[in-house]
């Protein structure tokens, strides 16, 4: 038995991770008579072993193997070690070792495709290192099904890495989406191919001012002063807050010099001053009308404007007060008297929504360099809506968060009625009727002027705010691109990165090729809330098991796809973009559709 020991140089990756390393047994090499260096052997094969080893470590292997002895042949193994490498981001290419056996693959996998222009072919370029060759080898391209396809260049030699670049034929049928291929190396696959048709989606684009129209209630401020609303942390004014007492025939008590309140010689009573709220210390012979501290209870303060639906939400932007309350279609201080209701906002514009241009970028860079799907934006808007009304449908029954404004934009749980037709919220039938694009075909993409708000008990949660969902059923994401807790530019605000990333993750929910479906894409490491409380959701490919032990590294890697459950913190180093990589499973669902080679 002999040993051939063959090294790698290559910067170890991080300790614990199992690194795809390729040994190919290409050719026997013997002196034949007429010359030629090379033979063929039909026992060439590729063999994957995976090492885990130190950081920093030079990766090495010894193989061992039988010689075949032959009378008046000098016969030898040539061995190559070979990996790849994606030559820039969203390229295609992921060789990532998953843990999941029944979803790995035999050899790493590069996706063909961007075709920018309708007449291109699909293409795709890889770097390849591999260890220093005797003699060059020679490289091509199997494919399946009839079609062909080209390695540029087909020969390597020496000891640096070369980029290659693929390219297949235009020739797909006409209900065929993807045909697949392996790239060889002296006829030993070393890298499979899918190659994917270019495919065109219309989409709408449409930014949602959340605008309200409702007015606040005025009072007098005093006698002959002109009227005012409550403003916040004020009371109703021009009020009493201490009465003549029992058996007595006057007022005892006396507003202090610090105080507002005043003595009404018309009510006999001291009333609260402009700010609405009680200061005077009340004498024991007097009856409290209003406790000290406190406004009038109940005081009407907001009151639907001309749509007559009321569109602002009682208490605080971050919901952490809780006294104001609504009362029929009006907003009143509730039991202290003191409006806690910030003024109200006329319109609230998404922020950092990026332009046209930028979105067809990302897109492109998304989609079309790694499934060719390519989106054309057919129309783009900017319009108003008062969206944030309280509800009387259903969602209002389960969840009475939705029967009142909330500052949100009611998402609710995916229902659909008897003709599988999906179950708008009240707010959903708002916006869209403020904004859509009825063309067949087309998605309907909204940024939308406030946070989103999902109700999803199938997740084991009552409600939960979220910055974007899709309607799949629609075929309709949303994303929220205002927040308000926090304000424009602060670190709460979601950047014009992320909002490019999030636009492409929940359209990548939708069916794109549908009128509508409920082909979708998830990311494979299942929502870890379903798995714990629910079945297992559709398309979610490896489940996230909370007794397996995934590593570290798994979980930095797959952040960086489009699917993740959570946007990334930070953009991508390199490219100063959200990462935003497709996995082979995540490419191959977008070609299901339509599709009868799959």
């Amino acid at each position: 038995m002999l040993k051939h020991r063959l090294r790698l140089n290559r910067k170890a990756p991080p300790l614990g991770y199992e690194y795809p390393f390729q040994v190919l047994k290409l050719h026997w090499q013997r002196n034949d008579p007429d010359g030629s260096p090379w033979a063929s052997d039909v026992g060439n094969e590729s063999i994957i072993q995976k090492f885990e080893v130190e950081p920093d470590e030079v990766l090495s292997n010894e193989l061992d193997y039988d010689p075949i002895l032959g009378a008046g042949l000098n016969k030898a193994v040539t061995l190559h070690a070979v990996r790849f490498e994606e030559v820039e981001p969203e390229s295609g290419f992921d060789d990532h070792v998953r843990y999941e056996e029944s979803l790995r693959f035999d050899l790493p996998w590069l996706a063909v495709a961007n075709s920018k222009e309708p007449g291109d072919s699909p293409k795709a370029s890889v770097k390849i290192h591999f260890s220093p060759p005797e003699q060059e080898l020679n490289l091509d391209v199997e494919t399946d099904g009839g079609h062909s396809a080209t390695v540029t260049p087909d020969k390597i030699s020496g000891n640096q890495p070369v980029t290659l670049t693929i390219t297949g034929s235009n020739d797909f049928g006409e209900t065929e989406n993807q045909y697949t291929g392996r790239l060889r190396i002296e006829e030993v696959g070393v890298l499979e191919l899918a190659f994917y048709k270019r495919r065109v989606v219309n989409l709408a684009v449409h930014e949602i001012t959340k605008t309200n129209d409702d007015e606040n209630e005025e009072y007098p401020a005093g006698p002959g002063e002109p009227d005012i609303s409550i403003e916040p942390g004020k009371g109703k004014p021009d009020t009493i807050c201490i009465a003549i007492g029992p058996g007595k025939t006057a007022i005892f008590s006396s507003p202090n010099g610090d105080s507002d309140d005043y003595y009404s010689s018309t009510h006999k009573a001291i009333m609260t001053g402009e700010d609405g709220i009680r200061q005077t210390v009340k004498h024991e012979f007097d009856a409290e009308v209003i406790p000290m501290g406190q406004g009038e209870p109940n005081a009407v303060i907001v009151n639907p404007g001309p749509n007559g639906e009321l569109n602002t939400a009682p208490n605080s932007p971050g919901g952490f007060l809780e006294d104001d309350e609504i009362v029929g279609s009006t907003i009143t201080t509730g039991p202290d008297g003191i409006r806690q209701t910030p003024e109200i906002d006329a319109a609230i514009a998404p922020v950092n929504v990026p332009t046209q241009q930028e979105l067809q970028d990302h897109l492109d860079w998304v989609f079309g360099r790694q499934a060719n799907i390519w989106f054309d934006i057919v129309e783009w808007n900017t319009e108003n809506a008062a969206y944030d009304v309280a509800s009387t449908q259903e969602e209002a029954t389960e969840f009475p968060v939705t029967a009142q404004p909330n500052r949100k934009f009611d998402f609710y749980i995916s229902k659909t009625d008897s003709e599988d037709k999906p179950v708008l919220t009240k707010e959903e039938q708002i916006v869209q009727a403020a904004s859509w694009n009825s063309e067949p075909g087309t998605i309907n993409l909204y940024y939308l002027g406030s946070r989103i708000q999902m109700l999803a008990p199938i997740l084991g949660i009552p409600d939960s705010s979220l910055v974007g969902h899709a309607r799949a059923l629609r075929r309709s994401p949303y994303f929220a691109a205002f927040d308000p807790v926090f304000p424009p530019g602060s670190p709460g605000q979601l950047s014009k990165f992320k909002l490019l990333h999030g636009g492409a993750h929940e359209i990548g929910h939708n069916d794109l090729f549908g009128e509508v479906g409920r082909r979708r894409l998830a990311h494979p490491w299942k929502n870890k809330l379903s798995s714990q409380n629910g079945p297992p959701v559709e398309n979610d490919l490896v489940p996230n098991d909370p007794v397996r032990n995934h590593t570290l590294v798994d979980q930095q890697f797959d952040r960086m796809k489009l699917m993740w459950l959570t946007l990334p913190e930070n953009l991508d180093p390199v490219t100063g973009r959200s990462p935003s990589r497709l996995l082979k499973h995540e490419v191959d669902t977008l070609h299901e559709a339509n599709s009868s080679s799959q």
